[in-house]
């Protein structure tokens, strides 16, 4: 949105604020009829003014939907290099490290499991690779709400 945009805008809220200042006791009909008089298009203004809102609504939008997108991408980016780190780990080591974040792990962090013992490295690795990226991401909106 330009300069010119927004003076327009605040010329706009400067007006209709005034004359609804003075409109005490009037129908909104009278409030109308005297904004017209004085040269000020209602229904326009208020196209104008609703096209404003919806556009800064869906940049909004926009904005959060990128910074998910960066916050996913970076998650999987590191994903790759967890895999790296854990693929030469002892099964032993894998199981530890998964009870490791189980037992620190945050509320929204969950996993199911009968035996661990039972489950392959490649499996291990994998729900390690899981637990790793979902305690980051806890952190992640821990810090965006503070």
């Amino acid at each position: 949105m330009g300069t010119d945009d927004r003076n327009k805008i605040i010329s706009f809220l400067d007006s209709l604020t005034d004359a609804i200042g003075n409109s005490e006791g009037q129908t909104i009909e009278e409030v109308i009829r005297e904004l017209k008089e004085e040269g000020f298009d209602h229904d326009a203004s208020m196209k104008r003014l609703y096209a404003v809102v919806q556009q800064a609504s869906q940049e909004a939008k926009r904005k959060q939907l990128t910074t998910a997108r960066e916050k996913r991408l970076a998650m999987e980016a590191k994903r790759s290099t967890y895999a790296s780190k854990f693929a030469g780990w002892a099964k032993d080591k894998l199981i530890e490290r998964i009870n490791e974040l189980m037992s620190t792990a945050g509320p929204s962090i969950a996993v199911s499991y009968r035996d661990l013992s039972s489950k392959s490295e490649a499996d291990l690795i994998a729900i390690l690779e899981d637990l790793q990226v979902a305690k980051e991401m806890e952190g992640i909106k821990q810090s965006d709400e503070e």
